[in-house]
């Protein structure tokens, strides 16, 4: 879970980074793309908001979908963990 958690980070990051219409914070800067997407990935959000509807759909997708696989792993240690 966690090496497909990091593939989407990293692949939503780059689809930040180069998007014409991303931010100046995340256009054209990696360093700056991982972090916001990785926040976002985990549900927190942050400091750097996107302005572009699509990119505001695509965040709200992304964080869907790092909440969905985070709770995917807390239910596969609470399935292991458990006593029967």
């Amino acid at each position: 879970i966690f090496v497909i958690s990091l593939f989407f980070v990293l692949m939503f990051a780059l689809g930040y980074n180069f998007y014409p219409y991303s931010v100046a914070e995340t256009k054209y800067n990696l360093a700056n793309s991982f972090y916001y997407s990785a926040v976002t990935f985990i549900g927190y959000g942050g400091d750097i908001k996107q302005t572009d509807s699509f990119l505001k759909v695509i965040s709200a997708i992304e964080s869907l979908l790092g909440i969905s696989l985070l709770g995917i792993l807390i239910a596969g240690f609470a399935n292991n963990t458990k006593d029967y």
